[in-house]
C-alpha cells in the first residue's frame, strides 16, 4: 500500500514539476514576477518540484489584464467601458 501511495505522489509531482515548465515557458515575458522568466526556467529545471511551487507562488503571472499604471480596477486604453462608467452618458442622461 505504502509503495503505491509513493507512487501516485511521484506521478502527481512529476505533472506538477512539468506543467510548471510548460507554463513558465509559455506565459508572456512582461507579466512574469520577480525574476526574469529564463531565471525561472532554469529555477524549476534545477530544483524540481520546490522551483516549480516556487513558480506558483512567486513568479507566475496573477490573474487580470496587464494595465500600465499597475491598476486592475481600470479597464485597458482601447477596451469598451460600460456605459455607468462613461461621463458623456453619465451626463446625457438627464437630457432626455
Amino acid at each position: 500500500m505504502l509503495l503505491k501511495l509513493g507512487g501516485l505522489f511521484f506521478l502527481v509531482s512529476m505533472v506538477f514539476w512539468l506543467w510548471a515548465i510548460f507554463d513558465c515557458l509559455t506565459c508572456d515575458d512582461k507579466r512574469v514576477r520577480n525574476l526574469p522568466r529564463w531565471a525561472w526556467v532554469v529555477l524549476v529545471l534545477v530544483f524540481l518540484e520546490f522551483g516549480a511551487l516556487a513558480w506558483v507562488l512567486f513568479g507566475r503571472p496573477r490573474r487580470g489584464p496587464l494595465v500600465a499604471g499597475g491598476s486592475r480596477s481600470q479597464p485597458p486604453s482601447g477596451r469598451p467601458v460600460g456605459p455607468d462608467d462613461d461621463p458623456d452618458f453619465l451626463r446625457n442622461l438627464g437630457q432626455s
